[in-house]
């Protein structure tokens, strides 16, 4: 019985300590959440796109107007800041390029401030019909700083699809690291042509050409990326 007893006494105790600790992790947690820090940023730092027109941060707090921000290299175009976002805006990137942005200091409109905060990444080869759809549009709306892919008539229209092939656009980092046009043209060939593969694809590809040619446009000037589906 005595034994039973303590048993009994030690699983109380027991259970004691463990709602204390439990207490304890609430009261820090909430303690925690509730100091000024970052909530999260748009992009995240591993999915930066040399084409990546901005770099959003997103504090937990209203923040004041006074704000001291850096990068290196230089890419930062200009910045807001909007309720609790600092919204900054990028130039262009090279591929492969390490940046990072400095936040120097920041305030919240209670006076909390946060320094030294420093975002690095490096720039990915993402093109631009892989962003996510913000990004492409604030692309669009600020056209200037990517002229060439974005206004290259072709784009009007396309995606084309045939029964023989498909074709679309695609940009990707050329060689100073600006955004380049090409185009993907897809082959479709189909249990027939396998007998003559070779003619087969020849003459897709040439309607691929003359596709292009019907829009007034020079097919020399374009890159042009074929693939070839098998059925």
């Amino acid at each position: 019985m005595q034994y039973n007893f303590l048993k009994n006494g030690q699983i109380k105790l027991l259970s004691l300590i463990l709602g204390g600790v439990i207490i304890v992790l609430l009261v820090f947690h909430i303690i925690n959440s509730s100091k000024f820090h970052i909530v999260s940023t748009n992009p995240s730092t591993d999915s930066v796109s040399y084409m990546t027109p901005f770099f959003i941060i997103n504090y937990n707090k209203a923040l004041s107007s006074t704000v001291s921000i850096s990068s290196s290299p230089n890419l930062i175009r200009n910045y807001t800041v909007n309720g609790k976002l600092i919204d900054i805006s990028l130039s262009s990137m090279r591929v492969g390029g390490n940046y990072f942005i400095d936040i120097k200091s920041i305030a919240t409109t209670n006076g909390e401030v946060i320094k030294d905060k420093i975002f690095k990444f490096s720039a990915k080869n993402i093109s631009y019909y892989n962003l996510p759809k913000d990004q492409q549009k604030n692309i669009i709306n600020n056209q200037d700083r990517y002229p060439s892919p974005i206004n290259d008539p072709i784009t009007a229209h396309l995606p084309y699809l045939t029964i023989d092939y498909t074709l679309s656009t695609g940009i990707v980092a050329g060689a100073n690291g600006k955004p380049e046009l090409v185009l993907e043209a897809a082959i479709l060939l189909s249990q027939a042509d396998m007998s003559h593969e070779a003619t087969a694809i020849a003459n897709y590809k040439q309607e691929v050409i003359s596709y292009i040619k019907s829009l007034g446009l020079n097919p020399s000037n374009y890159v042009i990326n074929y693939t070839i589906t098998t059925p």
